[in-house]
């Protein structure tokens, strides 16, 4: 069996994007994030981030906005697990349209992803911030730390979706299939669905599948 993973430098590409639209990383620690929208500098306090991992498929992290004091949480991740945690509540206004890109971009190969987000307030937020620290020296933190994600990460709104050229190194599907033809299994090791793997790599395993 050959296991084939790489390096996902969506954030980078997703970072470089946004400044060629106005909307630019200055600096970060881990206490504050400056960006510039528009020619003006924003900060923002950076409170907590859940890290994404292959479960979860997705990621999120909650901010303080200093524009309106505001504590919001933004979320990106697979398109099925961000549809499912929106809230029903109000009108999602980018749903339809959004879904209508992200078919279009998969069928190129592209790797998408969801973005939404919510406002979480003072008192959710503190509750939340106590019940993390208490488990600063449990043995099972991971865990329930991820539940306690899986509890805020509810009643999204959505904001859009990113699309990102995933691109192979250099002549992996050309290894892939001499591996299929000396019967050896080949596995693409990715947290994504099949179609947004790079297309071309698809289509050769499933060809030599048939």
């Amino acid at each position: 069996m050959c296991i084939r993973d790489r390096y996902m430098g969506d954030e980078v590409s997703l970072v470089k994007t946004a400044k060629d639209i106005g909307f630019k990383f200055l600096n970060g620690n881990s206490q504050e994030i400056q960006v510039e929208i528009n020619g003006k500098v924003v900060t923002f306090e950076l409170l907590y981030m859940f890290e994404f991992d292959s479960d979860r498929k997705r990621m999120s992290i909650i901010l303080r906005d200093y524009r309106d004091n505001r504590i919001k949480m933004f979320v990106k991740g697979a398109d099925n697990i961000i549809k499912s945690r929106l809230c029903q509540k109000v009108e999602q206004h980018y749903v339809r349209n959004t879904e209508y890109y992200i078919d279009d971009f998969s069928k190129l190969g592209l790797r998408t992803l969801m973005v939404a987000m919510k406002v979480i307030s003072e008192e959710q937020w503190k509750s939340l911030h106590e019940q993390i620290k208490e488990l600063s020296q449990d043995s099972s933190r991971d865990e329930k730390i991820n539940w306690l994600a899986d509890k805020i990460e509810q009643n999204l709104y959505l904001l859009g979706a990113t699309a990102v050229e995933d691109k192979l190194q250099d002549e992996v599907p050309q290894v892939i299939h001499d591996l299929l033809l000396a019967n050896i299994k080949a596995v693409s090791y990715t947290h994504l669905r099949a179609h947004e793997t790079p297309e071309h790599l698809v289509c050769r395993l499933l060809l030599e599948k048939k």
